[in-house]
């Protein structure tokens, strides 16, 4: 709209200085406030946005404080290299992150951003200064051929790499073998697992296993799916059963919601109640990514509601299985390994067990706190994976199928853990 001259200019001097300090402020607070917890794109979007359109209609009238920021050297210089470091910056940041880990400090980082704008300073020098407007001042008509033909080329490219499944013939056969462990969920979680608008009620829940009522339920969040499988397919070959009631981003606590999920008590409080009221069922697991980011911003609320609702399950006479977190990270564990083939000839994918323990200190030390208790039950089934570092993937397979979930595979190790609690009773 600014560009079309839709928008009035502003005749005010001092109403354009206080548009552009308002759009600087709005830009400022969504770089400290959005996090990975927050919506985004989204509704959040519209700050830096709404923030740089403030800025641009205030730069009309020359004048203000943000104006006169913005016009000093070192920022026109930035703006002159931006799109060179636009483009730059990107790649830069994947490649190291493919060579040596994407999980940075804050001085690698900032050593990164410094390459970043030595490149694009380059960049800008000796290829944009030296071509901009050059060559279609000459031939216009050989700038439309070329760029058409460049267009065309990089179609076909595109294409045969998506239908080459990525140019996987370029990669080793280990490689290609790990990637395909991202393919290792659970062959039931489009069917029975409820993600956002989607809510799957408690009676038309799955039951996997022997066709007979479930005597336990597994209740969690999408980290329980792959687990509620394989536990249904044990439990099948003793001619039981077990009801699946997961959801994404949504805990198994009742009454607890989050700004992902604000619709998560509501839906929680119907699944405990309906849980109760279930006389077949005996066994309740537990289990969900209890440190993601969007918990812990609320953990003081989630540990109230979440001693609530074991506390009712209990009271009705339930046996209540509670599974602590597992090893997660930046990158997925098919994909790291991949990465530990190509780069380092290794074929593994760890993490230290004091960054696991670090990184989800407030839940496990939380959850030991039920450890003891009538009718209650902790499954460690982190221990299968950790003993100095925690094994995501090895030359067999991937124990993740992304960077925090389960595979299958995983899922079968940890589940004797689980059925001594659902076998031997408490």
């Amino acid at each position: 709209m600014l560009a079309l001259g839709m928008v009035p200019k502003i005749q005010s001097r001092t109403i354009s200085g206080l548009l552009g300090l308002s759009g600087l402020m709005m830009i400022i607070l969504a770089m400290l406030l959005i996090d990975k917890s927050s919506l985004f794109p989204g509704f959040n979007a519209i700050w830096p946005v709404l923030g740089a359109v403030l800025i641009i209609l205030s730069g009309e009238q020359r004048n203000g404080p943000v104006y006169m920021l913005l016009s000093t050297k070192p920022f026109v210089f930035i703006g002159q290299i931006s799109y060179s470091l636009y483009m730059w910056h990107w790649p830069i940041f994947v490649y190291a992150g493919l060579a040596f880990g994407f999980d940075r400090t804050i001085g690698e980082k900032l050593f990164l951003v410094a390459i970043a704008f030595w490149v694009a300073i380059l960049s800008w020098m000796y290829i944009e200064k030296t071509t901009r407007g050059r060559i279609w001042r000459k031939n216009s008509k050989r700038v439309f051929t070329m760029t058409g033909a460049a267009m065309v080329l990089v179609t076909l490219v595109s294409f045969s790499i998506v239908y080459s499944d990525g140019a996987s013939f370029r990669l080793a056969p280990e490689a290609v073998a790990a990637e395909n462990n991202v393919d290792d969920f659970s062959p039931l979680r489009s069917k029975c697992h409820s993600s956002g608008s989607r809510a799957i009620s408690y009676y038309d829940a799955c039951v996997i296993g022997a066709n007979v009522s479930p005597d336990t339920v597994l209740w969690g969040d999408s980290h329980g799916v792959e687990l509620a499988y394989a536990l249904g397919e044990a439990l099948k070959q003793e001619g039981r059963s077990l009801k699946q009631v997961t959801s994404s981003a949504c805990p198994p606590v009742a009454g607890f919601s989050h700004i992902r999920r604000p619709n998560c008590g509501v839906y929680n409080d119907t699944i405990l109640e309906s849980i109760i009221a279930d006389t077949a069922v005996r066994y309740v697991i537990l289990q969900a990514y209890w440190s993601a980011d969007f918990y812990k911003d609320n953990f003081e609320e989630l540990e109230q509601d979440f001693r609530l609702t074991v506390s009712r399950l209990t009271a009705a006479g339930k046996n209540v299985v509670i599974g602590m977190p597992y090893p997660s990270a930046i990158v997925g564990a098919p994909q790291d390994m991949v990465r530990s083939i190509m780069l380092r000839n290794k074929d593994t994918s760890t993490i230290s067990k004091s960054s696991f323990e670090q990184q989800n200190y407030s839940a496990i030390s939380f959850l030991r706190t039920f450890e003891g208790q009538n009718k209650i039950s902790i499954v460690e089934g982190y221990n299968i994976f950790c003993e100095d570092e925690c094994v995501r993937a090895d030359k067999y397979g991937a124990n993740f199928f992304d960077s925090s979930h389960l595979s299958v595979r995983g899922a079968e190790k940890v589940a004797p853990l689980y059925l001594l609690s659902i076998k031997n009773g408490f």
